[in-house]
């Protein structure tokens, strides 16, 4: 059984754990509550696989048609839940806090905590709900339950935390026959490929940080040969960030008091906000200047079409 938190734009949310109901003697069922929440998460649908549309072109006289490609459309999300309360007052305040802080007027964030995993569709909308229901399965006073569709316009899951992957590292230079504590290496830093490893099931977006100085950095997928490169310098106390995901690219500087300032317009013009395709990835980072001196860090999280 899963259990689910809401989070709004606001950064309020709401815990669902998970609860199990069973019969005596086959008499009406009595809810047992495993958690120290006033929510539940009973039951789902629409967290499984995703919809997809074949997208097909035909020329004329042709047998049949022709692959061009798969969309993946939005998804619903509809969840069956409880609220317990041990007074009327507090069901009503409960009830207050459910439907102010899964306001179908602000995106949200919904996250899936399973046995062994946490995942999150990153933007959620509510479109229905939540809506309570009469009494049923012969529930005592104190539990209502009800339900609440939400919209997931890029249908994905997420991991809930970023995976970080450094494309530097230190080659030693020095043999001591002393004993170092385990974090102090001497060394140089040197850039070269990373190897990652993308083990979800879609094309993953990168965030990576470049710290200056450096001059016309470029991050290659070798694996592809998909590049991008950015004409212009990154001073001492600058980080350079490129996004590559879909509807959020940009490349932006900020320095040491936390000014920006958009890269874009620097661009080499055969760049690519290329994606961590599925399977394996080889990324170098290259520059003209502070190529064995930047410490480089890529993020990204993997995608999935359900759980």
């Amino acid at each position: 059984m899963f259990k689910l938190e809401y989070i709004n734009g606001d950064g309020d949310s709401i815990y669902f754990g998970d609860e199990v109901p069973y019969r005596i003697g086959g008499g009406a069922p009595e809810y047992v509550f495993r958690e120290n929440t006033n929510f539940y998460f009973l039951s789902q649908k629409g967290m499984d696989g995703a919809a997809a549309e074949a997208m097909l072109l035909k020329s004329p006289y042709q047998r049949g048609q022709t692959w061009a490609g798969t969309n993946v459309d939005e998804r619903l999300v509809t969840v069956e839940a409880a609220l317990v309360a041990e007074s009327l007052e507090e069901e009503e305040r409960l009830r207050r806090k459910l439907i102010g802080t899964m306001n179908c007027l602000q995106s949200g964030r919904l996250v899936v905590y399973g046995n062994t995993f946490v995942k999150a569709f990153p933007e959620v909308r509510i479109v229905s709900g939540p809506t309570f229901r009469d009494q049923d399965y012969g529930a005592p006073d104190g539990i209502l339950f009800f339900g609440f569709i939400a919209v997931v316009p890029g249908n994905f899951l997420e991991d809930y935390e970023a995976l970080a992957f450094d494309l530097t590292e230190v080659v030693p230079a020095f043999e001591f026959t002393l004993e170092f504590a385990p974090d102090i290496i001497f060394g140089e830093l040197t850039n070269g490929a990373v190897r990652i490893v993308n083990d979800g099931d879609a094309e993953a977006p990168l965030v990576v940080e470049i710290p200056g100085p450096v001059l016309t950095p470029s991050l290659t997928n070798l694996s592809t040969g998909e590049y991008i490169r950015v004409h212009t310098p990154i001073l001492a106390g600058e980080v350079m960030t490129i996004n590559t995901a879909f509807g959020k690219k940009s490349v932006v500087i900020k320095d040491q008091n936390g000014n920006e300032r958009s890269a874009f317009n620097y661009i080499d013009l055969d760049s690519v906000f290329f994606q961590l395709r599925a399977g394996e990835n080889n990324i170098r980072f290259l520059a003209e200047e502070g190529n064995d001196t930047a410490k480089v860090r890529i993020y990204y999280k993997r995608l999935y079409l359900g759980v």
